[in-house]
């Protein structure tokens, strides 16, 4: 059942807690945060009982060896 509440742009955004800019211009996705989201998901596929930061532990050593610095918040927001 979908309710229509008939809030303002303005109130809804304050309600969720995000910016209206961010509301309505979305960052477009990356070629390397589409990657990076698809390992995510096969690592957490592969490992059922593993958190964000198990996976991003995971993670790190292959992308510390390409030079790129991904951290936990990255992992948790993908």
């Amino acid at each position: 059942m979908v309710l229509d509440c008939h809030r303002s742009e303005r109130r809804a955004c304050a309600l969720v807690g995000i910016s209206r800019d961010v509301y309505r211009n979305p960052a477009p996705p990356t070629a390397f945060n589409q990657r990076l989201s698809a390992e995510i998901v096969e690592l957490a596929h592969r490992r059922r009982r593993a958190g964000y930061r198990m996976i991003h532990d995971l993670l790190q050593p292959k992308y510390k060896a390409e030079g790129v610095a991904i951290n936990a918040k990255r992992t948790y927001r993908l």
